[in-house]
């Protein structure tokens, strides 16, 4: 039995980095990550003592909860394919706080094994992009309307006379393109992995030899690089006023006040500098919502990435204010929206758009109660752990609630498998106050 234990023990980890690593690259290999793992649960057994667990830990509850809404949420809903189709597109936000929630507490050495898979992984997926860009750049006949569509492509290039082919294709859509996954998801991963990567250097960084510091330093340039070059708004802003928030906090605690200045300047120059050489990002970040401002477009039919989430929110938010209570059901949002889309009209676009985000997107599905149990569940773990560490989870919280302001981040399973998975394994595994803490 004893052998047993500890094989199982064994697979979890493995499995739970196989979750990791496989999230920057193939959905269904991800998939099957989180098959083997809930398999591993399942077979362990022990589960009279696992639902023990279950019934003294809240959190278990209030984070597994959030997908049991969506359940009850079909009671409701009109097209019960789109409904069903949402549930298991969504039911990792079940699997994991169950899966995780109910094992035991993996030690410190385990977690930084799974957190250096999800850095590595990430660095690796920026890697092999970059090697298919080069080889595959010749394919490529149109590279600017990877990253724009007809009516933009033609300001930028009247922003930035003569831009490179390249910097198309190893910026936004371009850089992300062999991955096929979206420029804000991917950035958010990379964005974390920077945090993660401190966070595992954080105290013994100045005892490590000189191939090691020079390999994270390494590491950190190529991530944050990749970060800015991916043009994700949100994520560009988010992060960097979280690194400005973590590294002034911490000078300000060691009192080190003209280092802390000096860093604080490098950072904001190293963001500043990428931002000015790289004229996708420079467009996207800068040029574009200055020349747009916060205005419909007239004539109605010059949208662009920017305008274009107002009519996303207003349209979001004239279907609340008359489902506020309930919401639509489970999978019927995007019918309801494409309803108020349809009299605007948007027929240059040939994509159904969600909400573009995810509060308004969860109000539209579960209504007003929906949207306080999303809130619930990102803010009640910090509650209820005031004398744990506090500040990796409080960082994955702000980069991930940051985002859901200008994306759904919960309708694709990049994002909700991302958020499940370092969501209980942050509040389980690195929070970990006991169970009898949430009776």
């Amino acid at each position: 039995m004893i052998g047993f234990k500890i094989i199982h023990r064994q697979l979890l980890v493995v499995f739970t980095v196989l979750c990791m690593v496989t999230l920057p690259f193939s959905i269904k290999w991800s998939s099957i990550s989180i098959i083997l793992l809930t398999a591993n649960w399942l077979i362990e057994g022990n589960l009279n003592k696992k639902w023990q667990i279950v019934k003294q830990n809240k959190l278990v509850w209030i984070l597994s909860g959030f997908y049991i809404l969506y359940v009850v949420g079909m009671l409701i809903t009109e097209d019960t394919s789109s409904g069903l189709y949402d549930l298991e597109k969504k039911l990792s936000l079940f699997v994991f706080p169950a899966v995780l929630g109910t094992s035991e507490r993996l030690s410190s050495k385990e977690i930084k094994v799974i957190f250096s898979g999800f850095v590595i992984a990430c660095l690796i997926a920026i890697i092999v992009s970059l090697i298919f860009i080069i080889f595959s750049a010749h394919n490529v006949s149109d590279p600017e309307h990877l990253n724009f569509d007809y009516l933009n492509k033609d300001k930028f290039r009247d922003s930035f006379s003569g831009p490179s082919e390249m910097w198309n294709l190893i910026s936004y859509v371009g850089l992300g393109s062999f991955l096929a996954i979206h420029p804000t998801y991917f950035s958010l991963y990379i964005g974390f992995a920077v945090v993660l990567l401190i966070h595992l250097f954080r105290n013994n960084f100045q005892c490590q030899g000189f191939f090691i510091k020079s390999s994270v330093i390494i590491s950190l340039l190529i991530l944050i690089t990749a970060l800015v070059f991916l043009s994700s708004r949100v994520v560009i802003v988010s992060f960097s006023t979280l690194c400005i928030v973590l590294l002034g906090s911490f000078f300000i605690r060691k009192q080190k006040y003209l280092r802390g200045a000096l860093c604080l300047c490098a950072f904001l120059s190293i963001i500043l500098l990428l931002i000015y050489i790289n004229p996708v990002t420079h467009f996207r970040v800068i040029q574009e919502p200055l020349n747009t401002g916060l205005k419909y477009p007239a004539p109605n039919d010059h949208w662009n990435s920017w305008n274009l989430r107002l009519l996303q929110w207003e349209s979001s938010l004239k279907i609340i204010k008359s489902q506020w209570l309930t919401g639509v059901g489970t999978g019927d949002a995007q019918k309801y929206l494409n309803q108020e889309y349809d009299k605007i009209g948007l027929g240059i676009f040939q994509s159904e758009f969600n909400a573009h985000n995810q509060y308004l997107q969860t109000t539209l599905d579960l209504g007003v109660f929906g949207f306080l149990w999303l809130i619930l569940s990102f803010f009640y773990p910090v509650f209820k752990s005031l004398n744990h560490q506090k500040t990796l989870f409080l960082s994955f919280i702000f980069l991930f609630g940051m985002c859901c302001l200008s994306e759904s981040m919960l309708e694709v399973q990049k994002g909700v498998v991302f958020y499940s998975l370092f969501n209980s394994l942050l509040v389980f595994h690195v929070l970990h106050p006991k169970p009898e803490n949430y009776a």
